[in-house]
């Protein structure tokens, strides 16, 4: 019997996270232009340099948003439709050559399922990402098919013993 363990399609959106940490920031700086021009108006505040300051920053949200953004939408949506149009390769066997994650966030979890080899970090952003450590069902001698598009795992099962 097999367990799906992880399948892309229902990702959580928190890849999403970076864009939206730009639209904040573009936020805070429009808001604080907002104040600064209040103060300008009343008196309050004296000193030119803020201004070019505050539209560099609503300058670096918008370039940030934009550019982030649009990488992490196109490969959504390249994954998405990988899954959706049978483009991905599958791989079924035992998992060898597992090479657990280090502690803290650096390195790669590891490991080959009939020589092909797959590599992921808890940080990465799209695909399977949960590592031993974190509760992740990986090991060697752990019978498992995989959907990969990319390098990519975007669906997981892991057969159970017994």
């Amino acid at each position: 019997m097999w367990t799906e363990t992880y399948n892309f399609s229902t990702q959580d959106f928190t890849a999403f996270l970076p864009p939206l940490a730009g639209m904040l920031i573009t936020a805070f700086f429009f808001y604080a232009v907002r104040i600064t021009r209040k103060e300008q108006k009343s008196g309050m505040e004296k000193d030119g340099c803020t201004m070019p300051f505050l539209f560099a920053g609503i300058a670096f949200g918008l370039l940030w948003t934009i550019g982030v953004g649009y990488d992490l939408g196109t490969k959504y949506l390249d994954y998405r439709s990988a899954l959706k149009d049978h483009r991905y390769q599958e791989v079924e066997g035992v998992v060898e050559n597992y090479n657990p994650h280090a502690i803290g966030f650096q390195g790669e979890e590891s490991f080959t399922v009939r020589d092909v080899e797959f590599h992921y970090s808890p940080i990465s952003i799209f695909g399977f990402r949960k590592t031993r450590r974190r509760g992740g069902p990986l090991d060697n001698g752990v019978y498992v098919r995989i959907q990969y598009y990319k390098g990519t795992i975007l669906r997981l099962w892991v057969r159970e013993q017994g």
